[in-house]
């Protein structure tokens, strides 16, 4: 069977003015639903996923922001139906609107202001893919549109100080069809190779791109991804651990003694296990009298209030063991614990005599937090567009096409604005 080349892009030149002149070129590309290039005839009942690429050429190559664009799948044979399209873009970056199969159209909006949106040259951009079912021959088309629309075929709005359409009715935009063969029987389409089995090195019975392990026959999964197989494991789905040579169900690695399954733990490290040192902490106190037998610092626990005595600022009382304001009365009676005139119900901060408030909730008490009361944007600098932020104030005016002269200028006159409430003078 003969490979055939399904990638098909046209490239053109139309003239803008004097100066500009540029296509938009789309290219398509046919593959299986494992990734794999389709060669060949494709066999009716299967699926393909067709990605699709967006370059430009001409003198005016790159084609520069690039802040909106649609694909149109209308004039696409019906033989060839459409399942499922995925933009490959950051829609926090771009804000993708999908509308979704069977719709006739694929759309996207950008709505980030500024230079830079997306930028097409002479190297292809992967912008999103298609799966579609192939129920006979027919040709994928995603540029041309069908004839009567206003609205039809693919466009591309770029650059905000000269605004440039890039459009089929313009001319300037070329390339986006696929022809598809399907037969009922000969292929899948996907493999050139006539013998369809799969390469299986390790005679395991799983194929070698299923195989994690492919030249090792005992092994085919490493489930925690430690680089040793799920067979030889011990555990198989904690990736810090993969063997317990005493067999005591701690892993190796944090088993102080690995060889020993009646140890695993050596709290003071003097080379005895817990289990059978008498002072396991290492206090000189042995540990059938010691209230803390794995705390160095503690060893007593007078009041039995499960803070030591060391540790307890209120040792014989069972009711306290903290005093932040050091005033002699411990927390728990005490209204006001750090001692700041605040009382503690109506302080955010009870034990912290620098705080008492946290006005954007963030955590960081007014005094310290330079947002001054904003949890969001930082430093405080006046309310209105400035508050909502410049993306959130004009994402309504960058949904749409609109007038773009008028954008750039009202964008401009807001961050004046901003700045003018930050400093004082007047707009």
């Amino acid at each position: 069977m003969h490979r055939r080349n399904l990638v098909l892009a046209i490239a053109g030149v139309l003239s803008f003015g004097l100066t500009a002149r540029a296509d938009v070129v789309v290219t398509l590309r046919a593959n299986d639903l494992s990734g794999g290039a389709v060669v060949g005839d494709i066999a009716i009942g299967s699926q393909i996923v067709v990605e699709v690429f967006i370059s430009a050429t001409g003198d005016d190559n790159p084609t520069i922001d690039v802040r909106d664009f649609a694909l149109d799948f209308s004039a696409t044979s019906e033989s060839l139906e459409r399942i499922q399209f995925e933009w490959l873009l950051d829609p926090i970056t771009y804000g993708v609107r999908l509308e979704t199969f069977p719709s006739p159209s694929a759309a996207t909006t950008f709505f980030q202001s500024g230079p830079g949106l997306i930028t097409f040259s002479d190297l292809p951009v992967l912008v999103g893919r298609a799966t579609m079912g192939v129920n006979g021959s027919g040709t994928i088309d995603v540029i041309t549109g069908l004839s009567g629309g206003a609205n039809a075929g693919a466009s591309f709005n770029a650059e905000f100080d000269n605004p440039i359409e890039f459009s089929v009715a313009n001319g300037n935009v070329t390339g986006g069809s696929l022809v598809i063969t399907a037969t009922d029987s000969g292929g899948t389409g996907t493999d050139p190779d006539p013998d369809p089995t799969p390469t299986d090195s390790d005679g395991d019975g799983v194929p070698d791109s299923q195989d994690a392990f492919p030249n090792d026959a005992s092994e085919t999964a490493d489930a925690d991804g430690d680089g040793v197989g799920d067979n030889g494991d011990a555990f198989p789905d904690d990736p810090a651990e993969s063997a317990d040579t005493d067999g005591d169900g701690v892993g190796d690695n944090a088993d102080a003694f690995s060889d020993d399954p009646d140890e695993q733990r050596d709290t003071d490290g003097d080379g005895i296990g817990d289990n059978e040192d008498t002072d396991d902490d290492g206090d000189d106190v042995d540990d059938t009298l010691d209230d803390f037998p794995l705390d160095p610092a503690e060893t007593v626990d007078t009041d039995a209030d499960g803070v030591g005595d060391n540790g307890d600022a209120f040792p014989t009382d069972a009711n306290e063991s903290m005093d932040s304001d050091n005033d002699g009365q411990g927390n728990n009676a005490d209204l006001d614990d750090d001692n700041d005139g605040v009382p503690d119900d109506m302080d955010a901060f009870p034990t912290d005599p620098n705080e008492t408030t946290d006005s954007d909730g963030d955590g960081v008490g007014d005094n310290a937090d330079a947002g001054g009361g904003d949890a969001n944007t930082g430093p405080r600098v006046g309310g209105g567009l400035c508050g909502m932020g410049m993306i959130g104030s004009f994402a309504a005016v960058f949904l749409s096409i609109g007038v773009l002269r008028g954008v750039r200028v009202t964008r401009r006159r807001a961050q004046r604005a901003c700045h003018c409430v930050s400093t004082g003078q007047s707009a």
